[in-house]
C-alpha cells in the first residue's frame, strides 16, 4: 500500500501530473489488483488495503456557452471562397 501511495504522490509531486491523471493510474492499479485478488489469496490483505486508497478530488471547470455574436463570428470565420472553407459552412 505504501508503494502505491508513494507512486501516486510521485506522479503529482515529481512529474507534475494532476489529480485526474493520478486517479486514472489508481483506477488501473485497482483493476489489476481486483484481478490479482482472484489468483493470489495470500496477498488479499495487502490488496484490500491498497484498494481502500481513496481517489483525489479535483475542481471541475464550469462550462460556459457562446453568445449569439460569438457563434456568428465562428460561422463567419471560414473563407467560403476556398474549397475547405465552403465545406465548413456546409457542415454547419
Amino acid at each position: 500500500m505504501r508503494r502505491c501511495v508513494g507512486f501516486l504522490d510521485h506522479l503529482e509531486r515529481d512529474r507534475g501530473n494532476g489529480a485526474r491523471t493520478r486517479n486514472a493510474r489508481l483506477a488501473a492499479i485497482r483493476s489489476f489488483l481486483g484481478y490479482a485478488a482472484h489468483h493470489d489469496l495470500a496477498a488479499l490483505p495487502i490488496i484490500e488495503r491498497t484498494l481502500a486508497v481513496p481517489v483525489k478530488r479535483f475542481d471541475q471547470p464550469m462550462l460556459g456557452f457562446l453568445s449569439r455574436d460569438e457563434m456568428q463570428a465562428l460561422l463567419d470565420a471560414p473563407d467560403t471562397r476556398s474549397l475547405g472553407g465552403g465545406n465548413v459552412i456546409e457542415l454547419c
